[in-house]
């Protein structure tokens, strides 16, 4: 009798085991099917929540001469399309960024805050979320150079650049002497570090006070952390990611984009391209940011995929 029952009990407790496993595989299963956020792969688990997020605010801290005018146009189209405030703010005025940042997270509706600041890395949640968009560097330090001085900006400000850095090519500004360097073509910094800057700590704060490669290094791990990041060199990607990403935002971005060329450059004919010394010095200045701008690339191509996988 007894071992009618231990045999009876011993079957019980496996058939309930074999209840279980199945349970859970069928969950499994409706899960990774379903929603791509609340069980996913090992190998997908950290990218999981670039996946249609839905954030109350998004800031966009624009690097310069990166196609942030073409982004630009194209975010002020989508945010009557998407009923999104679009609200731009002054050059580098950390406390008017703070400060429009906590009202966004306030107000009802949603806010995408853009313009040229470092990353205010005050601010990290849910509803909250930071796009950015790099360029080659040394392509993007040759389109500023010329820019600055010859572009489609207001002329008291090409005539300051122009009396205060001098009207030479870049190739002149290059083979001068240090200090006369530094004058037309900017500090080391402005040149070596001029992208990773944006993903740091805000100006004037501790990041102002890194070396390059400290500040470099802070650059890299927030660009991994916190952004959704592109190269304008596959702007369409980018844009197709951003919809991926964050519908509410930007669904539809990609066929508002044509496909032509990104607005990076004027066709002017003080635009001189330098020669490969001139070249050759730029690669080896912008070492760092080209190692930020690879990253980039690797890290937008991963960001599609992982939620093009999910869609």
């Amino acid at each position: 009798m007894w071992s009618i029952s231990k045999r009876n009990i011993l079957l019980l407790t496996l058939f309930l085991v074999a209840c279980a496993s199945l349970s859970t595989s069928n969950i499994f299963r409706r899960s990774t099917q379903f929603n791509c956020r609340t069980v996913t792969p090992p190998s997908r688990a950290r990218r999981s929540r670039f996946c249609s997020q839905r954030p109350k605010v998004i800031i966009y801290n624009r690097v310069p001469k990166a196609g942030s005018s073409t982004t630009l146009a194209l975010l002020s189209r989508l945010s009557k399309q998407n009923q999104f405030a679009l609200v731009r703010l002054p050059y580098h005025n950390y406390s008017k960024v703070r400060s429009e940042i906590e009202a966004a997270l306030l107000r009802p509706g949603r806010t995408l805050i853009c313009d040229h600041f470092n990353f205010p890395s005050i601010f990290h949640g849910d509803d909250i979320a930071y796009i950015n968009i790099l360029r080659e560097p040394v392509s993007r330090i040759i389109s500023q150079y010329y820019y600055l001085r010859y572009g489609d900006r207001p002329a008291v400000e090409k005539n300051k650049v122009l009396h205060d850095r001098g009207n030479m090519t870049l190739d002149h500004c290059i083979q001068q002497d240090d200090s006369h360097r530094v004058k037309c073509l900017g500090s080391a910094s402005s040149v070596s570090v001029g992208q990773s800057q944006y993903f740091c700590g805000r100006d004037g704060g501790d990041c102002s006070n890194l070396k390059r490669k400290e500040l470099h290094a802070r650059a890299m791990g927030n660009m991994e952390m916190f952004y959704s990041v592109g190269v304008i060199e596959h702007y369409g990607a980018f844009l197709q990611m951003l919809e991926y990403t964050y519908p509410e935002f930007f669904r539809g971005a990609y066929a508002l984009y044509d496909g032509s060329r990104v607005n990076t450059a004027q066709e002017k004919p003080q635009y001189i391209l330098p020669n490969n010394v001139s070249l050759e010095y730029l690669s080896r200045e912008t070492e760092l940011d080209q190692i930020l701008y690879e990253k980039a690339v690797m890290q937008q191509k991963l960001q599609l995929q992982a939620c093009a996988n999910f869609s």
